[in-house]
């Protein structure tokens, strides 16, 4: 989606982030790891920001360990996803860019809640994703159920 913004009198930032379509496997079924977030009211993959030298590996792993409590590893990079944020009280237009990964837990385990994450959701894999806030977000867990079917050991 293109979006065009009058941008005289705004302040351009630009953000990383990273995130992942993590899957769970439990009682021989899969299952993706959704978050329902309090300060933002909205469903959504995990995902967060890069810290400084970090690399976009490391933020997506950091990052579901912290919103779900679950400890992932990487099976694949998925591809990154643009889009922008204006703010017209701050005057601000943050472009932002989130590389995604396809992910699996390794270990810990969901938790119940936390500072920034309401409700941890598990959705069977072929489920309804329709909850999600964001179309981006039921797109990529589409891609990475295409790219799991042809990995190894999937």
């Amino acid at each position: 989606m293109q979006q065009n913004f009058n941008v005289q009198n705004y302040q351009l930032f630009q953000e990383i982030s990273a995130g992942g379509v993590v899957i769970l496997e439990k009682n021989g079924e899969q299952f993706i790891i959704t978050i329902e977030r309090k300060k933002m009211k909205d469903q959504c993959l995990p995902k967060g920001h890069q810290d400084p030298n970090e690399s976009l590996q490391k933020t997506a792993i950091r990052e579901v360990k912290e919103e779900t409590g679950c400890e992932a590893q990487i099976l694949t990079y998925l591809e990154p996803f643009t889009y922008s944020v204006k703010s017209d009280s701050n005057k601000t237009i943050t472009i932002i860019t989130v590389h995604w990964f396809l992910m699996k837990v390794i270990g810990g385990a969901e938790r119940e809640a936390n500072a920034e994450v309401k409700k941890i959701n598990l959705t069977p894999i072929d489920g309804d994703f329709s909850f999600l806030t964001y179309d981006n977000d039921r797109m990529f867990i589409e891609k990475a159920k295409k790219v799991l079917k042809k990995l190894p050991n999937s």
